[in-house]
């Protein structure tokens, strides 16, 4: 039988898999009784559902880098332009970026 989840639990459970204490998909599909290929779902699409869009101000918080915008990115090498290393780990932790990954777009 299929289950429907609201979307604020939806949203609850994208929050536990990408805070500053987030777990796996697996090991929260196992506290849940969720399957953790569900819960990588609603990650991957939670831009799209309603009560879990990401926040646009930090330019894709669980967004893969690669769905980024040529807005985000731009945004991305601008604000971290001015950054000394200490902040920009900070910076690029809290965006859910690599430095290599910033450098590849600086280069573009």
């Amino acid at each position: 039988m299929f289950k429907t989840y609201s979307a604020g639990f939806k949203a609850q459970m994208v929050k536990r898999l990408t805070g500053p204490d987030r777990v796996t998909p697996y090991a929260l599909g196992k506290e849940v009784g969720i399957d953790a290929g569900t819960l990588s779902r609603w990650l991957r699409t939670a831009a799209t559902v309603p009560g879990m869009e990401k926040d646009q101000k930090t330019g894709g918080g669980s967004k893969r880098p690669r769905d980024w915008s040529p807005e985000e990115r731009l945004r991305a090498v601008t604000e971290a332009a001015d950054l000394d290393d200490g902040k920009l780990g900070e910076y690029l932790r809290q965006r859910g970026l690599h430095s290599s990954t910033l450098n590849e777009w600086r280069a573009r």
